[in-house]
């Protein structure tokens, strides 16, 4: 009997043994998990962060397209060849160009400035032409003429550097656009200078 006892307290004792090892192999598996899924979040949170910052990095230095900077440096050079006498009846090729070109009405001041410039050719006709022309969404047609302009050396010459510069970026020429925009630095006067240095700083 005492043997028997004995048999039962060793198998009781054996029992409880591997309940408390299966206890404490839980327990440790559960702190395994819970670090492990820490370690999980932390490294997932870790690359949200940098994700964020790449895409905030990305945006901030993105470049501003040649689109963007036409449409934000672009406007009609002012009328300072011909005035317009209000009242009067136009009668040259000429005026009627530039009331037309004053009204905003650029596809009749482009085919005018372009019979006034055969009849004396006045060289800066050829730059309010190009003008009208970018008005008219015809970039292509506007740096033909200005490059026109700038084969006689005149007072012009700076603005349609300029003009052909914002030509050039309507075409995403941006190495031309350049080049013209550096005339425009070199130049003695301050036409468009600081216009041109932003530019250029958002080119390169």
């Amino acid at each position: 009997m005492e043997g028997f006892e004995n048999d039962l307290k060793k198998v009781i004792s054996l029992e409880e043994r591997a309940k408390m090892k299966a206890s404490l192999q839980e327990l440790e598996y559960n702190k395994y998990s819970k670090k492990r899924n820490r370690s999980y979040l932390f490294v997932a949170a870790s690359i949200a962060v940098l994700i964020s910052f790449i895409g905030y990095s990305l945006i901030v230095n993105q470049k501003t397209s040649t689109d963007d900077l036409y449409a934000e440096y672009f406007e009609s050079y002012r009328n300072v060849i011909q005035p317009i006498t209000r009242g009067v009846e136009s009668k040259n090729n000429s005026t009627k160009a530039f009331e037309a070109y004053e009204k905003g009405n650029y596809k009749k001041a482009s085919t005018l400035l372009i019979k006034a410039y055969s009849e004396d050719k006045n060289n800066a006709y050829l730059l309010y032409q190009g003008i009208s022309f970018l008005q008219l969404n015809n970039s292509d047609k506007a740096i033909e003429v200005l490059n026109k302009q700038l084969e006689i050396t005149d007072k012009f010459n700076i603005k349609t550097h300029w003009y052909l510069a914002l030509a050039y970026l309507k075409n995403n020429e941006v190495i031309k656009a350049k080049k013209s925009l550096e005339k425009v630095l070199d130049s003695s006067g301050d036409y468009k200078k600081q216009e041109a240095k932003s530019i250029l700083r958002n080119l390169n």
